[in-house]
């Protein structure tokens, strides 16, 4: 008796484990992770394009002229390709800096860094470099120290793959 309900149980079991796997293997397209503190570390779920509009968190290749400052200073392991971050501004906003001072819409955002955390010069982009044009977002992390649009500027809505959802925090 005991031997057949031991059979029937790794026959669920195998049921289960099988049904998972393939679970996961039919929205791993859909996960993304977030390893930085750049916004809240968990697991994403990414969706669609669509309209994209201020709030929305969005996924992106990170910029070409950024790979050196992001891989090159290990800010993230070189396997990483993508970034994850909000959406501040659109071209409808008015982008702004005095000095260090980040302003959208005439209200102060957030500091823009001339060094990073180990003493070494980040890029300086002018009022003009920072502005949203027609179909672009000037994007940030939540953490002061993110590497974002206050030093690579506004990302085109071409570069957008998905928008992102946290669906589980760590």
């Amino acid at each position: 008796m005991i031997d057949v309900d031991m059979k029937k149980y790794n026959f669920y079991l195998i049921i289960l484990i099988l049904s998972l796997v393939s679970i996961l293997f039919a929205v791993r397209n859909h996960l993304t992770i977030n390893v930085s503190s750049s916004l809240p570390r968990g697991v994403y779920w990414l969706i669609g394009t669509g309209e994209i509009t201020k709030g929305d968190i969005v996924i992106f290749n990170i910029p070409k002229k950024s790979e050196k400052y992001i891989h090159g200073r290990k800010y993230l392991k070189k396997d990483v390709k993508k970034l994850l971050k909000k959406v501040v501004a659109t071209e409808k906003e008015n982008i702004f800096r005095i000095d260090d001072k980040l302003y959208i819409n005439g209200k102060f955002h957030s500091y823009i860094k001339s060094k990073d955390s180990n003493g070494r010069n980040l890029p300086y982009l002018s009022t003009r470099d920072l502005q949203p044009k027609s179909n672009e977002f000037f994007v940030l992390g939540i953490n002061p120290n993110s590497f974002d649009s206050r030093y690579f500027g506004a990302i085109k809505r071409s570069e957008i793959k998905n928008k992102a959802k946290l669906i589980l925090k760590y």
